[in-house]
């Protein structure tokens, strides 16, 4: 068996105010020939930001236990709506790096 070690700050002991989900849209124009883009991001928690993709066809929901684990740890979580689920909108991405400019926009 293998074991992952994850620091765990002294700041870590989150209230449940500190744990409270808050939604963000993020939007962008990619090329004028695409329309607007909006993705939303599900935040969670304060600190060191862990950026979470759900695979194909699923939603940023996926990580709800997950990123209230991690929040608690003492870091702030992302998890991503792809386009076309949740809140998010715009044209279907057609490559990782339509993906990838996503990701870009809600972490710069």
């Amino acid at each position: 068996a293998m074991a992952v070690a994850i620091p765990f700050p002294a700041s870590a002991h989150r209230s449940q105010k500190d744990l409270a989900i808050s939604s963000r849209i993020i939007s962008y124009q990619s090329d004028a020939k695409a329309g607007p883009i909006a993705v939303q991001a599900i935040l969670r928690g304060e600190g060191p930001l862990v950026v979470m993709l759900p695979s194909l066809g699923r939603g940023a929901s996926d990580f709800e236990d997950l990123s209230a684990r991690i929040a608690a740890a003492g870091f702030q979580t992302a998890a991503i709506n792809p386009r076309g689920i949740g809140k998010s909108s715009g044209p279907k991405a057609q490559s990782l790096a339509d993906y990838a400019t996503d990701v870009f926009e809600v972490i710069k």
